[in-house]
């Protein structure tokens, strides 16, 4: 339970760290920089304890490796930080609670995995509280301008 808060709180905190910062032509810089950075203490881990387990890098394992990494990663860290710059945190914040909801569907639709009554009931719950969530927000417009204090504003403010 801890770390699920945690985990919250750190995207969160990301999330309005990263529509503070204005990225410009830096956004793939940025997300780079974190998927490096974020990835060394992972290799560390892996090089520290799982040194007797062999690694077979085949074709397919390389080619999954590369999809991953650059799709389900790459692609995605940057699509979010753009995304961030040019909508509402609130309003993006509503498709993280959608994740748990397609992850159950695919592992129902894939592997064949039962979905339990309670779970179609968090489901349903979870959908009809993003459901309302967006539609209270409709009325409002979307902006698809850089919505950060920028220096001007900034100045302006403290005079």
């Amino acid at each position: 339970m801890e770390l699920a808060l945690a985990g919250s709180f750190g995207v969160a905190t990301a999330s309005v760290i990263a529509k503070g910062i204005r990225m410009g032509r830096g956004l793939v810089a940025m997300a780079a920089w974190q998927l490096i950075l974020g990835g060394l203490p992972l290799l560390a881990g892996w090089a520290a304890t799982e040194r007797n387990v062999p690694v077979l890098w085949t074709a397919k394992s390389v080619g999954l490796l590369l999809f991953l990494a650059l799709a389900g990663g790459s692609f995605a860290t940057v699509a979010l930080y753009w995304l961030l710059q040019t909508q509402e945190v609130g309003r993006l914040s509503l498709s993280f609670f959608l994740v748990p909801g397609f992850g159950l569907g695919l592992a129902a639709l894939v592997f064949g995995e039962s979905v339990r009554p309670v779970q179609t009931i968090g489901i349903l719950l979870t959908l009809a509280g993003t459901g309302a969530a967006a539609y209270e927000s409709l009325g409002r417009p979307i902006r698809l301008s850089w919505p950060v204090a920028g220096p001007a504003r900034l100045k302006n403010a403290w005079t």
